[in-house]
């Protein structure tokens, strides 16, 4: 029974993931750990191959261990069974980089890690963190196919498929393939004295923009310094079925040493495109011999809980031939809960829906995110402080240059509840208006018609009401009698963010806010609130926002003694 997996940059193939094709593109690891006791597994990655996983029964010592017969076992391992996995309590994990050094981590079932002083084979040894001297490299290709297809001529267009393939292979892998990094070309030919570190440093870049993803394009030379004269020749070829076309995007994560010539580079990136091609093919051949409708595929990438700084990638069906409309991400639900039951991953945590892919779940427009880091958020009180769980961004006043001063502050709290949704990957819908949250309460008939365009105020039973019509979010609901006695209330809130972790809205008297931590103390009764205040009218500067008070804590005098409140505490969606 695996307790979980992690997974980094790494080409996978495994009984577990062939169905699906999830793998983890290039260079680093993938592993899997269960209850045998006494167990450690060695995993040893070159980039762009993965030589294989080998088994050592008892906890040797790392001095002992041989590490040029372990790496032989590792390439005979992946040789014979390329479905090879082994599971263990512990994983030490061996990076092979460009010069032959090794790069070591230790995996416990815990989830952390812990640097090991290891020495490879030829004496040398990798910094522990490869974050000073690596770089996470992004490549992409446009390529064109084009092959012969009959619905009753399985065998034929199988051929006719693998035939271009093989023709497109050898073209991505000729001379003619080259690279551009920023604005250089990297050609299979390029000056080996120059490394990619190089070429980032020569581009002007800043070297704070070294750590981030590197872009890389790949292009073909269409022209040649050496002109030569072909007599034509015109073939004919009578053929049953139509002429497929098509159009596949290749994008692959690559991690790279800085000091990593440009010729390596080159080869790197090639390789790395090749297996998504063949990828591709797989997928193509499979829906071919099955029967099934034929679907261009585009890959996607994602940072998992147990890799946050390495990606997983995951190939999904882009949408029919003939057809133009994009497959629902509703219809791969069930390749989601099998991805999700297999790799161990939460079941009720949307971690591989298409909108999660890297990047695309930043936060847009501009609005600051977590604002609450950077204040002391240690207990003042010697009791526990719960917070809210990911990422949201803070809305407030004046904001998308739109005037709501006096009047929009629970409209920019639901803002920022949705945002939290959005951000961690449960809606792949934009953040509603205060127009659209408007006329979301129309169509339920909870508000008159004249009430959109209006500038009247929302409570907290109408952001519940609105994040349920728009979004599908269930809510609670908890009144307080007033704010003297809100203290009473700070175990379920602190209940809340522990189980649920969503930012609770509040609104009372004339004013809403949004609560997102609680400092309370069980035995004295001592609390403080984390308090995000939409009533912010500034520019997003957090040194403000942050000595002004708009985010931080306060304590029950804060509270309106007179007036009463509602909490709308939303639900976290058992989805995936």
């Amino acid at each position: 029974m695996c307790r979980w997996l992690h997974g980094g940059c790494m080409m996978i193939y495994s009984t577990l993931a062939v169905k699906y094709r999830f793998y983890f593109p290039l260079t680093y690891m993938c592993a899997i750990l269960n209850s045998f006791s006494g167990t450690r597994a060695f995993l040893f990655v070159e980039p762009g191959n993965v030589l294989g996983v080998v088994g050592v029964c008892g906890r040797w010592p790392k001095e002992k261990y041989d590490f040029a017969s372990a790496r032989a076992a590792a390439k005979s391992i992946a040789a014979d069974n390329e479905n090879a996995l082994v599971f263990a309590e512990s994983l030490l994990v061996c990076t092979v980089l460009d010069d032959g050094q090794l790069s070591c981590e230790s995996c416990t079932s815990a989830g952390s890690y812990a640097s090991v002083d290891i020495t490879g084979a030829d004496g040398k040894c990798c910094p522990s963190s490869l974050a000073e001297t690596a770089m996470l490299c992004r490549v992409k290709a446009s390529l064109s196919l084009s092959f012969q297809f009959a619905a009753n001529e399985t065998g034929k267009s199988c051929q006719s498929l693998a035939e271009e393939f093989g023709r497109v292979h050898d073209k991505l892998s000729s001379d003619r393939s080259a690279f551009f990094i920023d604005s250089t070309l990297v050609t299979r030919n390029a000056d080996s004295a120059t490394s990619i570190g190089d070429l980032r440093s020569g581009s002007g870049q800043q070297r704070g923009q070294n750590e981030a993803i590197v872009p890389i394009q790949q292009s073909f030379q269409v022209s040649s310094a050496k002109e030569e004269n072909h007599v034509p020749i015109v073939a004919t070829e009578t053929c049953v079925g139509e002429r497929i076309h098509l159009l596949c995007p290749l994008d692959a994560m690559l991690l790279v040493r800085k000091s990593t010539s440009a010729p390596r580079l080159h080869s790197l990136c090639t390789s790395a495109l090749t297996s998504q091609l063949s990828l591709l093919r797989s997928k193509l051949e499979s829906s071919i011999q099955s029967g099934a409708s034929l679907c261009t595929h585009r890959p996607y990438h994602f940072n998992l809980p147990h890799s946050p700084h390495h990606t997983a990638t995951v190939f999904y069906p882009n949408r029919s031939l003939g057809s133009n409309e994009v497959v629902d991400e509703g219809t791969l639900e069930s390749t989601r809960r099998e991805l999700h039951h297999r790799f161990n991953l939460p079941m009720n945590m949307p971690l591989l829906r298409k909108h999660m892919t890297l990047g695309a779940q930043q936060a847009a427009g501009g609005y600051l995110t977590n604002v609450h880091n950077g204040l002391n958020l240690s207990s003042n009180s010697g009791g526990e402080v719960s917070l809210v769980q990911g990422v949201y961004a803070y809305h407030h006043y004046m904001q998308d240059r739109f005037n709501d001063d006096g009047w929009g502050c629970a409209y920019r709290s639901l803002q920022t509840l949705w945002s939290w949704f959005k951000l961690q990957g449960y809606t792949g819908l934009d953040v509603p208006s205060h127009r659209d949250i408007q006329q979301a309460l129309v169509d339920v008939e909870d508000k008159p018609p004249k009430f959109v365009g209006s500038r009247q105020w929302i409570g907290s039973i109408e952001v519940q009401t609105v994040l349920n019509q728009l979004m599908q979010v269930e809510s609670r609901i908890l009144f307080v009698m007033n704010g003297a006695s809100m203290a009473s209330h700070a175990r379920e809130i602190a209940m809340h963010l522990r189980q649920q972790g969503t930012p609770i809205m509040i609104g009372g008297g004339t004013l809403a806010h949004t609560i997102i931590g609680i400092d309370f103390n069980d035995r004295t009764g001592d609390v403080r609130y984390l308090i995000l205040d939409p009533h912010y009218t500034g520019g997003e500067d957090i040194g403000i926002i942050h000595a002004k008070g708009w985010c931080g804590w306060k304590s029950n005098s804060f509270w309106d003694k007179q007036a009463h409140y509602n909490m709308c505490m939303p639900l976290r969606p058992d989805i995936i």
